[in-house]
């Protein structure tokens, strides 16, 4: 609990935060992008969803040590 606040005042910031999140969650479900010459766009976020990056060498391995420990490959193929 931070310094200067007792808990009281922490338990009752700590739940008109959580209200605000859920209402602002709710309100900012779907998002529409307006068009001017095709139907408007609509997006749903989903708050549960994840972006996931696949980050590949010069030689298209995958690993984490070959990419920080690998030297350039100076334009040879592959060596799989």
């Amino acid at each position: 609990m931070p310094l200067g606040v007792d808990a009281e005042t922490y338990i009752a910031l700590s739940e008109a935060f959580e209200q605000e999140n859920i209402l602002t969650q709710q309100r900012e479900q779907v998002d529409t992008v307006p068009r001017t010459f095709l139907p408007d766009s609509h997006y749903i976020i989903d708050h549960f969803s994840m972006v996931i990056f696949r980050i590949r060498d010069d030689q298209g391995d995958t690993s984490v040590n070959s990419i920080s420990n690998s030297p350039p490959s100076r334009g040879m193929p592959p060596a799989h």
